[in-house]
């Protein structure tokens, strides 16, 4: 009498032997074939054997159960409703799933112990396929997800049911997220003495914006990154000279969906993972904007703080068109900017502070005024 091992590798043969057959009598005439017809038929082929392999081992696995299962209220109850049939999606096909279901006696409850085992929920999707989609729905819009999944993946996936379940998992990761958080809370942790901390160069980034949200109208997000930084000897663009020039490496990063109240303790767990805290030089970047520097308090309070290059030399830019509106060739307007870019970059802040006052615009020194520490 052959083993259940034995009579699934006979079936698997035999399915093996067919597809086979199957496929050579559908190939065209060797004469009028082409890679596209040869490519397509090991591809249907493939994907019917991988599909009837799956289905093979589904029914293999489904062993019948102890009579008697475990129910909510902690007695023991027999299946009293017979079996479940479901029609699951796989990432290697559809398969036909059969499930014993059962109740307790006590409290009424049902229960269908493969689908716990199996990871199985409302959905008609496996876990793996659902893991696909949402890792996929990160990275396109949903629409184009649906075609990547249709051309690539040779499944149909409706881009309304790839939001529905991004939107489910989203809500389980958060809910997981800020429970790590909460064990990196700021009163939770403890530091080691100052004495102690490694000689590690580390900064802070943030910034901030609105994004239109579909349902939900305009909403208010933050992302922050933390980072190592390493010098490198590289030829300077202002000076021409070769120069030690800072660099960010091993970027981390976190975002969130609120106010700055809600970003402070995502940005402070993500410090605490990459050590932000006990690094010996820390260094805080920004735009400028005050909610950044509020919360710099409470993630890197010693932590020297910096407006970025690129806003900084925003501002100067504006400055420069603001000075010279009618200057349609701008060799004025770049001279000027070219100016005092340089003196930015060599840190004479006071210099640009003094010619826009100058100027009469004490609008556009006002950023400089503020930042004049900031701006090294």
């Amino acid at each position: 009498m052959p083993t259940k091992r034995e009579q699934l590798e006979q079936e698997l043969v035999q399915q093996a032997h067919k597809a086979i057959q199957k496929l050579l009598d559908e190939l065209p005439e060797a004469s009028e074939i082409t890679l596209s017809d040869m490519e397509k038929a090991t591809g249907n082929r493939g994907q019917a054997i991988r599909q009837q392999t799956l289905q093979s081992l589904v029914e293999m696995k489904q062993q019948p159960l102890a009579s008697e299962v475990m129910g909510e209220s902690g007695k023991k109850g027999r299946s009293r409703r017979g079996k479940r049939h479901k029609r699951l999606v796989t990432l290697r096909g559809e398969v036909e799933v059969e499930r014993q279901y059962y109740v307790c006696p006590s409290c009424g409850t049902g229960r269908l112990p493969p689908d716990e085992q199996w990871g199985l929920n409302a959905t008609v999707y496996s876990r793996e396929v659902a893991r696909q989609r949402v890792w996929l729905s990160g990275l396109l819009p949903y629409a184009q997800c649906e075609q990547v999944f249709e051309r690539i993946g040779e499944r149909f996936m409706p881009a309304s049911r790839l939001w529905r379940q991004t939107q489910r998992h989203g809500a389980h990761l958060q809910t997981y997220v800020e429970q790590q958080r909460e064990q990196v809370g700021v009163e939770r942790v403890v530091l080691p003495a100052a004495l102690q901390d490694p000689d590690q160069r580390k900064a802070v980034s943030m910034d901030g914006g609105r994004v239109n949200i579909r349902g939900e109208g305009w909403r208010e997000w933050k992302v922050g990154t933390v980072f190592d930084v390493e010098t490198r000897l590289e030829r300077n663009p202002h000076t021409q000279e070769l120069d030690d020039l800072a660099h960010g490496v091993k970027v981390h990063s976190t975002a969130i969906l609120g106010s700055a109240k809600n970003f402070t303790p995502a940005l402070w767990a993500l410090a605490v993972e990459h050590d932000l805290p006990t690094a010996k030089e820390r260094a805080v970047v920004g735009d400028g904007a005050l909610w950044i520097w509020n919360v710099a308090e409470d993630v890197c309070p010693d932590g020297r703080q910096i407006v970025d290059w690129f806003h900084a030399t925003q501002h100067l830019s504006e400055a420069a068109h603001a000075l010279y509106p009618d200057d349609t060739r701008r060799p004025k307007r770049s001279a000027w900017l070219k100016t005092y870019q340089d003196h930015l970059y060599m840190g004479r802040v006071h210099n640009i502070i003094a010619v826009l006052k100058k100027r009469q615009r004490d609008d556009l020194a006002s950023y400089f005024e503020r930042h004049q520490r900031r701006m090294p």
